[in-house]
């Protein structure tokens, strides 16, 4: 079994592209803050979560490289469909990490391909721990029967490969420990109770069972149309005719399907450039499909450099795993069949079917403001009328209290009434005008 890290992914990617970025200050930045950074940025003093403008002001060099989630995404699929071609057993552990089943001479070649480390075991969790060690573009093995020896040599750092935190290698440290077989020799107990929920993912590299198992790669579907250019094209309107014409190709192949995940690829000198847009729905339309490759080109502003290097040689839509979308439809199709079937279950079920009866609408209590009823039931079923404005009781002034409001007594023609608002009203009033006047 061989691991391949190809960690952190940004990083690599952008130094497959572009090889002299390797001896360059660079990292992977998002939101202002410094995800990952490769050596030559190390040695500026340039550290994970520092922000950006402190690393340009370490490193006024420096290359940062955007980390978009869906290019990522999309970036690390087509990693696996290369991989795919070396062997059917390809596992995607985690982005940046694979396991595969090779041959042991294959496994060099490889590493060369790939400028990756990898690692070579008879297990999945020792061929994890042999490509944490190993040095880009090479390959350390781990012989059978050998295991309990890499780990005595092994130091203690390689496991923050796994999730180990600084603290909890400090720590560690601090107690004496300095490889890994030094910490497999504390059983599952003493693990956990000094590492915490940190001890769960470390126990089966320390303790075993250790997995052998690799599963054969099903690729995901895919629906791809592309074109290809007589002459490079430079100006972003001559690509309008282009991207609708291959929208209308996706969407008669989609067939009422539609998918979320849309990637624009652009053949730019030789070099492939892509560019990954997740809709917020299905994209089944030509029209929605045309409008979500404009916006991605827009927003990524790869014309601006296709420009600079003679244009647009070739073009691609690719929307991945498109599936038919589910409806929840109606129980009844028309309002004929909903009344007999209403009807029906009236006959033979007679209290089965209930409907809402009102009461107070105002009042706090909810048993009191409405109620169940059966559905024959005619009494109480629609809710009092509410006026826009609040609803006011006229009683005898220096009887404005509940009792005089919930039964208000008979007044005089020059009396002076007040007028109280009911309990649903949110601001309350308290006017004494003549009863001509509030009449």
């Amino acid at each position: 079994m061989a691991a391949l890290r190809l960690e952190p992914l940004p990083l690599w990617l952008a130094e497959r592209d572009d090889p002299t970025l390797a001896r360059v200050p660079m990292v992977a930045a998002d939101e202002g803050r410094v995800l990952h950074a490769n050596p030559p940025a190390r040695r500026h003093g340039i550290t994970r979560g520092m922000r950006l403008d402190g690393a340009l002001l370490r490193a006024p060099q420096l290359h940062v490289v955007a980390t978009r989630e869906p290019d990522l995404a999309n970036a690390w699929r087509e990693v696996l469909r290369e991989l795919a071609d070396w062997t059917p057993w390809v596992a995607g552990l985690r982005r940046g990490l694979a396991l595969l089943r090779l041959h042991p001479g294959e496994a060099e070649s490889l590493a060369k391909a790939f400028h990756g480390r990898v690692g070579v075991a008879g297990d999945r969790h020792s061929a994890e721990l042999a490509a944490a060690s190993a040095v880009a573009g090479q390959v350390r093995s781990v012989a059978a029967g050998d295991e309990a020896a890499f780990l005595a040599r092994l130091p203690l750092r390689f496991l923050r490969a796994l999730g180990l935190g600084e603290g909890d290698l400090t720590r560690l440290q601090w107690l004496g420990l300095r490889s890994v077989g030094d910490l497999a020799r504390w059983s599952e107990p003493q693990l956990r109770g000094y590492l915490g929920v940190a001890a769960g993912p470390l126990l089966p590299y320390l303790h075993g069972p250790r997995d052998a198992c690799v599963p054969v790669w099903t690729p995901p579907l895919q629906l791809r149309r592309d074109l290809r250019f007589d002459e490079p094209q430079c100006e972003p309107r001559q690509l309008d005719p282009a991207i609708e014409r291959l929208a209308v190709a996706l969407e008669e192949a989609l067939e009422g399907r539609g998918g979320i995940r849309l990637t624009v690829e652009m053949e730019v000198g030789g070099v492939a450039r892509r560019v990954t847009r997740i809709a917020k729905r299905p994209l089944a339309l030509a029209a929605v499909i045309a409008r979500h490759a404009h916006a991605a080109l827009r927003d990524s502003g790869i014309m601006t450099d296709a420009a600079g290097r003679g244009g647009v040689e070739a073009l691609a839509l690719t929307l991945d795993e498109p599936c038919r979308q589910a409806a929840q439809e109606g129980l009844w199709a028309t309002r004929a069949q909903r009344r007999r079937a209403l009807e029906s279950i009236g006959e033979r079920f007679p209290d089965a079917l209930v409907r809402i009866a009102w009461g107070d609408p105002h009042a706090p209590a909810s048993d009191q403001a409405w109620d169940w009823r059966p559905l024959h039931a005619t009494a109480g079923d629609a809710p009092p009328a509410l006026d826009d404005e609040p609803h006011r009781t006229a009683v005898p002034l220096g009887l404005a209290d509940g009792a005089a409001a919930a039964s208000p007594l008979p007044v005089q023609a020059d009396e002076r009434v007040v007028v109280l608002p009911s309990r649903s009203s949110s601001r309350p009033r308290d006017w004494s005008v003549p009863i001509a006047d509030a009449a």
